[in-house]
């Protein structure tokens, strides 16, 4: 170096010519690089130009490949073309070029120019070059993903070329980066990989990336969404899957959020079994439950629940697995405290589905409404919370749907509640608009025209519900006007209904000015059904017109504030408007109905119901109604002298109870010469004297406040009839005229007890049950009369053209005489609720027992229906006859029931809850207005009193019994006192199990109200028990006391059927052991009928079957095992029809296929119930148990070999076996490697039975039996499906020594061989047993029916 140069400017210009010697280095390396490149054909471009290739981008893989390749220094050279690569990459923007798209323009092409992969993406492709460019790229993503940045393109760019490659020369290394990185990236960069992460890594690191983003799951929660839909994407082994799956639900559990909740669905039910699948609904159905039962606070939060809706509903439909699945999960549900709205919530939009699917949703539904698992309360529930606007639109049509297809079980009042709740709740929800509420009344018209006449009423019943809302109801008022084109096709009760709906909507108060069109239309019908000469239409005219009165004269303003108007007030002077317009149709009708009895009946009939079921009519109209029918009673009905003999009969007044201080004059009602002599004019007929007198004293009852002291003379004045003490005098005629008057006399007495009854005074209650003594006494007289002429066909009580309908029987048949046609009620009571209206009543012989009726039989009558203020008089206590309980003090109070009076009053009150309880078709009796409710709490007051004459009863029973040394076939025990006493207690007893089984005592509203009902019905009021459960316990103690008081099979069950009540209302184990022990010690004595001979036919074989069931109730498959070992060794007894087992004296040989049939079902529904919650070894058990209990059952029907019998074993056994196939045999399969022995011992017990079941479908098609060959096809399924299975469970575990497979020779069930091919017919199907009715579960699964048609069966041998 010169001495001139400085050290310092000698060190700069070294640098100086390091960096020019390192840029030139560098310019060398890229050149290289672009050289390669573009001897393939690839030009890299500056600025926004994008690079672009001359040749496809496969020939530019193949070029760059070869010449890097046939370099001299090769394989150095990669390096320097690694360096050239790294170079260009320093520079961002050339670097996103490199990953971006390339243009192929190919010179000599005039086409446009196509995208082709970029760069990058390109040299992936090279092996030799594809980790270093891994490498490269990770390292530039690990960049990217920790920097704290929100902009992830880059970090998308970057991943872009790694997606889809064809092949990967270390996957693993690739996998393990990106996770690590995953972990150690920001939130959004962790989003954008777990996004890419299927695409990158190969199929073979699957499994191993699905491990470790489930550990992510647990540090990293926020993260669960994106690692879910991540794993979704991956193809993972079912044992991984189910590792991974396990991991996911716990988050679910902790982590509900609507936004993930698809996504964790869809991976948790993708690629699932059945079982697995039934494992995960629970915790699906838990966390989808809480999302939608969650408050929607805003329009975001109704989007994501409508969002989560449906791509639930995507995955349904395209997933039949996952169908099936939740259909099985719901189905399997058995307790109703385990039933959620989202199981509703999921069935409708299952529904929605798909039409193939609509009637297996339908079918649930009904099953589990019928049985009692779906509730009000949850569809309120579900129509409370879980709807959003979407949904509901959604699922309307499927909802609808199922309301209508449930509606078809108009039978059933737990079906109806359901379905008249789902249209209410719909109707008026909040999300429904104006368009689709039309479309739920589309719906409910399309019904009616769709439906039989009896499933008419229920649908009308729910429109009329629907009045609640009528402002919106009205908005359809003219599409429901098209029910009335239906009238002349359905029963006059349901064009009652009709009326009521549109009267209320066009003449109601609340009716607006632009609904006056529709009520001219209206009353233009009515005036021309009134002028009608045919009957049916005039009726309807009478039924609308009665309608529309009530909606013009209803009033929303309490008329009891308003002073009575004693002066007469005529029709000009009552007030315009309501009042003015429903006179005026009123006195239309009363002049079109004159000169018909029948008619005039019933308008005063519905007249009456008008004002006892009207609560607030307008007090001038009921005035004027007042004044219009005051006079005409008396001066039609009543006199003071005694008529002529009519016909040689000659007549009296009779049954006076009036004194001489209580009336100046003898007065007496004339029905004795106006039933015997033709009247001049029959607008005073005696027929409507009834009817008359009931709209009189109800008009009396509302304008005196319940006072009825003014017409007080009418309930103890004399009656004109013919003389009564020797009937057997008269002639045929003279006969059945005498028995039209006694009949007229029995409605006359039975509505003075319905208008007196309420009275406060004591005097006017003696004569009330002067009264009820004469009503019986009477209907004893009638009976003997009826004896003598059983042809003749008595008067009518009621009007309507039901009642007709059912009156014009063959009086020779004494069948049972349908439900009444019409009722009515008294208003308030003094000291009991408000029950709105009356019941039927029936004729007072005891009700039956199981015994067949022995001629001859009694008759049955229509008589006026008793109101149920009559339950008044059983406060009284019974007096009973010194020769029935002796010793029996004397009562303090002067008004005492005899035997026969508690009987009448009783059994009419147990007739109510029982035609309530069960709807049918009423007609237009005024049972239908009765509150079952509102009756209940008027019986709850009463039950102290009911409870001290079941004392009195179960104590003449006591020494009745003493008298006959306890043997209940004695002959003291079928006197008619002794009958007496019998039906007496039975009555008791079927009116508890009647209350106590209202299903009203599931709802939570109804609590308090059972809780009353327990606490009066205790004898020991000392005591506080606060809960309805010790209640419960200590009233069902009482019951079991009175075991011994049962001397009729109906008395029995209905005892049991008490406790089942309860059970319903609080399921309890101990209520439900106590049951069965119940059950077990009645069907421990014998039970014998009113003339002293066994129990026997149809009614007491179905009193049995129900003890039974309720006996085997609460068994498990051990008892039922030891039960059914029992009665293999006492079956051989039961040799003649007085046999009967020792283990049960109820069953003899007469009823012990209802007896065998019960087993059988019962070990059919023990294995369904107990398979579900079973371990691997207690299956084994399991199955034991059950293959010993059929070949208990198999060697019993053997003694005891009927048809009957032979038929439940086969049916039964072929379930039992389905049930072994699907959820046996994949159990025993997992137990045979350590149980060999247990499993092949299960495996011959079950073949011996599988034997005898061949050996009667053999015999069946050699006979021909029709009963038994309808099992055979299903037979031979499940038996080639259980050999194969069990050869290929014995086969993969090395037990194949100890099957072999041979043809089986026919034989019958004695196991003798049937040598001849030729067939022969049964011919004993005259000697089958009666059975009662087979109420086993409906299976909603469809079968497929296999014909077999060989006689030869291929079967097992299990060595």
């Amino acid at each position: 170096m010169p001495r001139s140069v400085s050290p310092t400017l000698s060190s700069s210009i070294t640098r100086r010519s390091l960096t020019q010697r390192k840029r030139q280095e560098d310019r060398n390396l890229a050149t290289y690089f672009k050289e390669v490149l573009t001897k393939a054909g690839v030009s890299l471009n500056e600025g926004d130009t994008p690079n672009h290739i001359t040749q496809e981008q496969a020939l530019v893989v193949r070029d760059i490949s070869k010449t890097l390749r046939s370099h001299v220094f090769h394989p150095s050279n990669l390096e320097e073309f690694f360096k050239g690569l790294k170079l260009i990459c320093k520079n961002e923007e050339s670097f996103r070029k490199l990953l971006l798209p390339t243009d192929l323009k190919k010179d000599d092409s005039l086409q446009p120019t196509v995208q082709q992969d970029s760069v990058l993406r390109m040299l992936l492709n090279i092996p030799s070059l594809q980790d270093e460019i891994i490498d490269l790229l990770l390292r530039q993503v690990t960049e990217s993903a920790v920097d704290d940045k929100n902009d992830t393109s880059l970090l998308r760019l970057v991943l872009t070329p790694l997606r889809y490659l064809s092949n990967i020369t270390n996957a693993k290394a690739l996998t393990t980066k990106l996770l690590d990185i995953t972990e150690i990236g920001t939130f959004e960069a962790q989003l954008e990989i777990l996004n890419l992460l299927p695409d990158v890594i190969p199929d073979v690191e699957y499994e191993e990336t699905a491990k470790q983003l489930s550990k992510l799951l647990e540090h990293n929660p926020d993260l669960t969404g994106a690692v879910v839909d991540c794993l979704n994407s991956l193809n993972l082994s079912a044992d991984v899957r189910s590792h991974v799956r396990e991991e996911v639900l716990a988050q679910l559990h902790t982590n509900s959020s609507s936004k993930i909740f698809p996504i964790l669905f869809e991976f948790v039910t993708a690629e699932c079994t059945q079982k697995e699948l039934q494992d995960v609904l629970p915790s699906v159905r838990n966390a989808l439950d809480g999302i939608l039962s969650s408050p929607s606070s805003n329009k975001d939060a109704d989007t994501k629940k409508a969002l989560i809706c449906n791509r639930l509903q995507s995955l349904l439909t395209a997933r039949k697995s996952l169908y099936e699945g939740w259909v099985a999960y719901i189905s399997n549900v058995r307790a109703v405290n385990d039933v959620k709205p989202v199981d509703l919530f999921m069935l409708f939009m299952l529904h929605s589905t798909g039409k193939m699917r609509k009637s297996t949703i339908e079918a649930l539904f009904k099953k589990r409404v019928k049985l009692g698992l779906f509730k009000v309360a949850h569809f309120e529930a579900l129509f409370k919370d879980y709807f959003v606007t979407q949904t509901m639109k959604d699922y309307l049509s499927s909802i609808m749907e199922v309301g209508v297809s449930i509606l078809r079980f108009y039978t059933e009042p737990v079906v109806i509640e359901c379905a008249e709740t789902i249209f209410r709740l719909v109707f008026g929800h909040s999300l429904i608009n104006r368009l689709q509420r039309q479309d739920v009344i589309y719906n409910l018209t399309l019904a009616i025209g769709m439906s039989d006449k009896k499933s008419i009423r229920p649908i009308l019943k729910i429109l009329i519900g629907l009045l609640s809302d009528v402002k919106k109801l009205q908005e359809h008022t003219v599409q429901l006007m098209g029910l009335l084109e239906k009238m002349d096709t359905i029963n006059l009760s349901d064009v009652k209904l009709i009326f009521e709906l549109l009267c209320n909507l066009t003449c109601g108060e609340h009716s607006e000015e632009a609904m006056s069109g529709l009520k001219d239309e209206i009353h233009m019908i009515i005036r021309k059904q009134l002028s009608s000469s045919k009957k049916s239409a005039k009726h309807r005219g009478i039924i609308g017109s009665i309608m529309m009165i009530k909606a013009l004269v209803l009033t929303s303003q309490d008329q009891s504030a308003i002073d009575d108007v004693d002066d007469s007030i005529s029709l000009d002077e009552l007030p315009s408007g309501g009042p003015r317009e429903a006179a005026c149709l009123l006195e239309l009708t009363n002049t079109c109905t004159l000169g018909n009895p029948d008619s005039v009946g019933l308008f005063y009939d519905e007249l009456a119901f008008l004002i006892i079921t009207t609560p607030n009519i307008q007090q001038v109209f009921l005035v004027w109604l007042y004044q219009l029918f005051t006079n005409s009673f008396q001066n039609s009905f009543v006199t003071e002298t005694v008529p002529q003999p009519v016909n040689d009969l000659v007549l009296s007044m009779q049954f006076s109870l009036n004194t001489s201080d209580e009336v100046e004059t003898q007065i007496a009602v004339n029905i004795g010469e106006m039933t015997l002599k033709l009247q001049p004019s029959e607008n005073c007929s005696v027929i409507i004297l009834a009817s008359l007198f009931r709209l009189l004293r109800l008009i009396y009852y509302k304008q005196h406040e319940g006072d009825l002291a003014s017409i007080d003379a009418l309930l103890g004045c004399s009656v004109i009839m013919p003389d009564l003490e020797d009937v057997d005098g008269y002639d045929t005629e003279q006969l059945k005229q005498v028995a039209d008057c006694v009949f007229h006399c029995i409605n006359w007495f039975r509505e003075l007890i319905n208008a007196f009854v309420t009275q406060k005074s004591r005097q006017l209650r003696n004569k009330v049950l002067e009264r009820l003594s004469g009503v019986v006494k009477l209907q004893g007289i009638l009976e003997k009369c009826l004896a003598n002429i059983p042809d003749h066909k008595l008067p009518l009580s009621y009007f309507d053209a039901l009642s007709q309908g059912s009156m014009q029987r063959s009086p020779t048949h004494a069948v049972k005489v349908s439900r009444p046609k019409k009722k009515q009620k008294v208003s308030d009571t003094t000291n009991l609720n408000n029950t709105v209206a009356s019941t039927s009543a029936v004729s007072q012989p005891p009700p039956k027992t199981g015994a067949k009726k022995k001629p001859p039989i009694p008759r049955e009558f229509r008589f006026r229906e008793m109101d149920t203020d009559i339950i008044l008089l059983l406060r009284y206590p019974i007096q009973m006859d010194e020769n029935v309980l002796p010793n029996t003090p004397a009562q303090s109070q002067s008004n005492t029931l005899n035997i026969e009076q508690f009987i009448f009053l009783i059994s009419d009150l147990v007739h109510k809850l029982r035609v309530l309880m069960k709807p049918s078709d009423l007609g237009l009796s005024h049972i239908t207005a009765i509150n079952l409710e509102d009756l209940i709490s008027d019986c709850l007051k009463l039950f102290p009193s009911i409870n001290n004459h079941l004392q009195t009863i179960t104590g003449a029973i006591e020494n009745l019994l003493k008298s006959a040394d306890n043997c209940r076939n004695a002959e003291v025990m079928s006197t008619s006192q002794a009958n007496t006493l019998k039906n007496a207690f039975a009555l008791i007893m079927e009116c508890y199990s009647l209350i106590f089984g209202w299903s009203g005592f599931q709802h939570q509203k109804n609590l308090k109200l059972l809780k009353d009902c327990l606490k009066n019905v205790r004898v020991e009021r000392s005591s506080q028990l606060a809960s309805v459960k010790s209640l419960c316990m200590a009233f069902t103690d009482k019951l079991v006391e009175h075991v011994d008081h049962c001397l009729t099979l109906t008395a029995a069950l209905s005892l049991v059927e008490v406790m089942q009540g309860l059970y319903e209302v609080r399921s309890h184990p101990d209520l439900k052991k106590r049951i069965a022990v119940t059950s077990g010690k009645l069907l421990s004595k014998r039970w014998y009928n009113q003339s002293g001979g066994t129990e026997s036919g149809k009614d007491a074989y179905l009193c049995v079957n129900k003890l039974l069931k309720a006996y085997l109730g609460n068994a498990t498959s051990k008892t039922i095992c030891g039960v059914i070992g029992t009665l293999q060794e006492q079956a051989d007894e039961l040799k003649s029809k007085e046999d009967s087992l020792p283990m049960l004296a109820s069953i003899d040989k007469l009823n012990f296929h209802v007896f065998f049939r019960c087993l059988c079902t019962t070990l059919v529904e023990i294995i369904r119930t107990e398979i579900s919650s079973l371990t691997n070894e207690q299956h084994l058990v399991l199955w034991r148990m059950v293959a010993l209990s059929m070949q208990g059952l198999m060697s019993v029907v053997k003694k005891q070999e009927t048809k009957t019998n032979l038929v439940s074993y086969l049916k039964n056994g072929i379930a039992v076996l389905k049930i072994f196939l699907a959820s046996g045999i994949p159990i025993l399969e997992i137990v045979l490697p350590k149980k060999t022995t247990e499993v092949i011992e299960v495996f011959k017990l079950m073949q011996a039975s599988t034997r005898f079941l061949h050996q009667l479908c053999c015999y069946s098609k050699f006979t021909k039996d029709v009963s038994l060959v309808a099992y055979v096809p299903q037979f031979r399924q499940v038996l080639e499906s259980l050999i194969y299975r069990v050869k290929a469970a014995l086969a993969g575990n090395g037990c194949s020594d100890a099957f072999w497979m041979g043809t089986l020779k026919n034989k019958n069930w004695h196991g003798e061989e049937i040598l001849s091919q030729s067939t022969i017919r049964s011919n004993d199907s005259g000697d089958e047993e009666e059975l009662p009715p087979d109420d086993e579960e409906e299976e909603i699964e469809i079968e497929s029916n296999v014909v077999a048609s060989d006689n030869e069966s291929t079967a097992s041998e299990i060595i």
